[in-house]
């Protein structure tokens, strides 16, 4: 399904599957504001026990 909305974000895309492959999450992205490599998704913390695909902006960070 990521790949049928390529039009939708020409910029980039990514995917994350679980271990256990019972998740996946997968982004497609279009760059506007944030150009650079650290606004890919889906994000990690540090360890990577924790994932994440939004759809906005972080402020005050």
């Amino acid at each position: 399904m990521r790949d049928a909305m390529s039009h939708r974000g020409p910029d980039g895309a990514g995917i994350f599957i679980s271990s256990d492959r019972r998740l996946a999450l997968g982004h497609r992205r279009l760059a506007i504001i944030d150009l650079s490599e650290r606004a890919a998704q889906p994000m990690s913390n540090e360890d990577d026990t924790l994932w994440v695909v939004f759809n906005g902006e972080i402020y005050n960070h």
